[in-house]
């Protein structure tokens, strides 16, 4: 069920999306539980989205020019709808 990645269910993935700023940005909690990891990443680079749905969440693997992002067990419950 969690393919060996238990410690992404522990830290918590964020993933925002601002429309004002045309960025996306994937957000994690450190493993010390101290800081945040952020990953900033501009509309204009995304080549493509990739999301892998199961039972309890999902995962997102966003390609961008130069390398990916992924967000790992994304809780359906937090899900909001945007604002237009």
């Amino acid at each position: 069920m969690f393919k060996g990645k238990v410690a992404h269910v522990a830290n918590f993935w964020r993933i925002i999306i601002d429309m004002d700023e045309k960025t996306n940005t994937v957000r994690k909690r450190n493993m010390s539980l101290i800081g945040v990891n952020n990953r900033v990443i501009a509309f204009r680079s995304v080549r493509s989205v990739k999301v892998d749905e199961r039972m309890v969440g999902a995962d997102v693997h966003i390609k961008v020019v130069g390398g990916t992002a992924s967000a790992y067990y994304l809780s359906f419950i937090e899900r909001r709808r945007p604002k237009n």
